[in-house]
């Protein structure tokens, strides 16, 4: 069987950390502000995000390679064909789980869950990486008891 993954890194756009189209369906504005600016437009919508997910399907479909009427084609690794074309008849649009699974990955990346005790050894074996206002790691979660 074929490797589908994304340029040998992952099996989709939006399970790769450093991905523009990963962090805009997670949310960041930034993101969303850079990409529908690339695009020619004015705000992110989920038509763009379809869109740009058809594009990232497109343009990384897996090519076998070999020879061709027109010379030599070089393999490139992506997504398999079959793949692609269920994302397209799709029409790019990420299913509510996934969209879901990228926002909550957004909202927890970097954040230490456990006792209050676990919490505050993680803060002072890492203090380097906080300001020096910040003088605890734990901190209750707001809108709870």
């Amino acid at each position: 069987m074929r490797s589908s993954r994304l340029l040998g890194q992952c099996e989709n756009p939006e399970d790769y950390r450093w991905c523009s189209y990963a962090a805009a369906v997670a949310g960041e504005k930034e993101a969303r502000r850079g990409l529908a600016h690339a695009f020619g437009r004015v705000k992110w919508t989920a038509k763009l995000a379809a869109d740009y997910r058809m594009i990232l399907f497109g343009q990384g479909q897996e090519l076998i390679g070999g020879a061709t009427p027109r010379g030599y084609v070089q393999p490139k690794r992506g997504f398999e064909r079959e793949r692609v074309r269920a994302e397209l008849k799709r029409g790019g649009r990420l299913p509510l789980h996934l969209a879901l699974r990228c926002r909550v990955r957004y909202f927890t990346n970097g954040a230490v869950l456990g006792s209050s005790a676990f919490v505050e050894e993680f803060f002072e074996k890492r203090r380097d990486y906080f300001g020096p206002g910040r003088q605890t790691g734990a901190r209750r979660m707001r809108g709870t008891d």
